[in-house]
């Protein structure tokens, strides 16, 4: 019942919230939204596509132990396309240019100088001269060099520094770039992008890039055509297998409007030709977008006029609108009485529009409000309230159940189930004890004839004079159990190892039964703290309703089911507290 009544609390709640942030929803709706430029882009990505489906069947350059990615942006209007930007490679020699951006920065805000002087394990020179030989050269251990000056490890190569030379999220990344500088195609085209411009920010990278690979990669087929600035990669894994020769280049090619082309590939036979001939395919691309370019501009002009006349056309009607509504409200005043003695009588039942004035706020809400958000926002009150309400309940609830536990004055007055829900007490009725057999009891009254009492005894001489060997431990009589009328148990001793039966007791000494208005406690009961034996056991449930000692339990510890307990020999079933 309590979870019950919990869960549709919690459903009420989120009911709530939810009609609330419908109303939000509503509200934010009615608003005119922007529209956006959409634009395809000057790249025609089905013919890129099809160029390189072209190039990769030709060569045979996507197979199981072969694979090609490429990187391509044109500058002029930052449109990019991607060919398998899903493959991540091991970046060789191409971090050089990223981490020499992130020294060349550090220079700009004048905390080292191009002749500053840095030495390490691996190479040493002043920064100038340490560029010159990571980038024209690819010198290993001059990149070593460059990226413990900024911090960073062999094996990283300052991956979380050069993130920030993209718009990439760091959720882009997988684990591989920071721990083995693993890029992709799409990583290493924008930080190019953001090398080209800038320039200014980064000293010397692109004249060094210039220097490098005469002939070769990017410049196989287009030296002395283009200008280009261009970094190579070159690894062979021979740990994985098959062996992957990974030949990488990135670099910017300096057509009428530069051009970004950024290749990685694995296993590529005749690698320096292919680059080469991918390098001349892009460059040619690139001319056949800047014959594209005056139209694609003039339709990127025509597309934001036409984008501004409708902004411009929105704001006029807007304007037109809330003339006329104050032009109204103003009316509205105009032409409403001024009450001159009377008070303003409130109506039984709303109107059923109201107009909107600067002198009456609540008017100017409701007008504000529109059917629908009206509605749900009525329909948000209403789960409030009944929220509250069943909010109230549960609360009320709790405190009633927890009112009998302060009251509580004895166990056997009342008590709590598994769910702490409060339960009367079964009304308490004593049963008649159980009675011993003819020759039990015969036995058991000589006894007691024969145990000296109190009067035996006199004076305290006599006592002496008797003696404790007066006592049989064996025999003896509670003078509880006595006084009451019952037999103790004790008349049965040890030797005789005699049992109970259901023939009543008779004599003097004994009693039949015992007056029904007497109740026996614990003490009749329990025997060092431990429940004498079954039937014991059930009388006290049977005076008491239920059993206050609830941490015992049987045990049988010689798996005899059911026997009579022999409270001397030990033997049979007994009753054990539970730890």
């Amino acid at each position: 019942m309590k979870r019950t009544i919990r869960i549709i609390s919690w459903a009420v709640a989120v009911v709530l919230l939810c009609s609330l942030g419908a109303q939000a929803f509503a509200a934010e709706a009615t608003s005119p939204a922007a529209a956006e430029v959409s634009s395809a882009g000057i790249i025609d990505a089905s013919e890129l596509q099809k160029m390189m489906d072209d190039f990769v069947e030709e060569y045979g350059l996507n197979t199981r132990n072969r694979s090609i990615s490429i990187g391509f942006c044109y500058l002029k209007t930052g449109d990019t396309w991607y060919y398998n930007v899903d493959k991540w490679y091991y970046s060789a020699s191409l971090y050089k240019v990223p981490v020499a951006m992130l020294l060349a920065e550090r220079e700009v805000a004048g905390e080292i100088a191009a002749d500053t002087y840095y030495e390490n394990q691996y190479s040493s020179g002043d920064l100038e001269t340490l560029e010159r030989r990571s980038l024209v050269d690819s010198n290993n251990n001059t990149g070593h060099a460059m990226v413990e000056w900024m911090g960073g490890s062999y094996a990283g190569k300052c991956a979380d520094q050069i993130i920030k030379f993209t718009n990439l999220p760091t959720s882009y990344f997988n684990q591989d770039f920071y721990d083995v500088s693993y890029y992709n195609v799409e990583f290493y085209t924008q930080v190019l992008q953001t090398l080209y411009n800038n320039p200014d920010s980064y000293p010397r990278v692109l004249d060094y890039m210039k220097q490098a690979q005469p002939g070769a990669y990017l410049r196989t087929n287009l030296e002395g055509t283009y200008e280009i600035a261009q970094k190579y990669g070159a690894f062979e894994e021979v740990k994985s297998n098959p062996t992957k020769n990974n030949n990488h280049v990135g670099g910017i090619i300096y057509t009428p409007n530069p051009i970004i082309v950024t290749i990685m590939s694995v296993n590529m036979e005749n690698f320096n030709k292919r680059i080469g001939d991918l390098g001349k395919m892009f460059a040619d691309y690139a001319l056949q977008l800047d014959s594209r370019l005056a139209s694609y501009e003039a339709e990127q002009a025509r597309a934001q006029q036409e984008e501004a006349d409708r902004l411009a056309r929105e704001e006029q009607e807007r304007l037109r609108q809330e003339e006329e509504q104050r032009k109204a409200a103003e009316a509205a005043i105009v032409s409403t009485p001024v009450p001159t003695e009377a008070p303003v009588v409130v109506p039984t039942e709303a109107p059923s529009a109201v107009i909107a004035s600067p002198g009456n706020p609540i008017a100017n809400l409701n007008a504000g409000i529109g059917a629908t958000q009206r509605i749900i926002l009525i329909a948000g009150l209403a789960v409030f309230i009944v929220g509250l309400a069943l909010l109230l309940v549960v609360l009320n609830s709790k405190r009633r159940r927890k009112a009998p536990k302060t009251t509580r004055t004895s166990p056997a007055d009342d008590y709590y189930d598994d769910d702490d829900e409060y339960l009367e007490p079964p009304e308490v009725k004593r049963s008649p004890r159980r009675t011993f057999s003819a020759r039990d009891q015969s036995a058991a009254s000589s006894r007691l004839a024969a145990v000296p009492t109190d009067d035996d005894y006199g004076d305290e001489s006599e006592e002496e004079e008797l003696g404790e060997d007066a006592y049989d431990d064996r025999i003896y009589a509670d003078d509880g159990y006595a006084d009451d009328g019952y037999a103790d148990d004790g008349y049965v001793d040890e030797q005789e190892g005699e049992a109970y039966s259901d023939t009543p007791v008779t004599g003097a000494a004994f009693s039949a039964e015992e007056p029904e208005e007497e109740y026996l406690t614990d003490g009749d009961y329990l025997e060092n703290d431990t429940f004498l034996d079954q039937s014991d056991y059930q009388d006290f449930q049977t005076d008491y309703g239920y059993s206050e000692y609830s941490a015992y339990e049987t045990e049988v510890y010689d798996n005899k089911p059911q026997e009579k307990t022999n409270r001397f020999t030990g033997t049979g079933n007994h009753y054990k507290p539970k730890h």
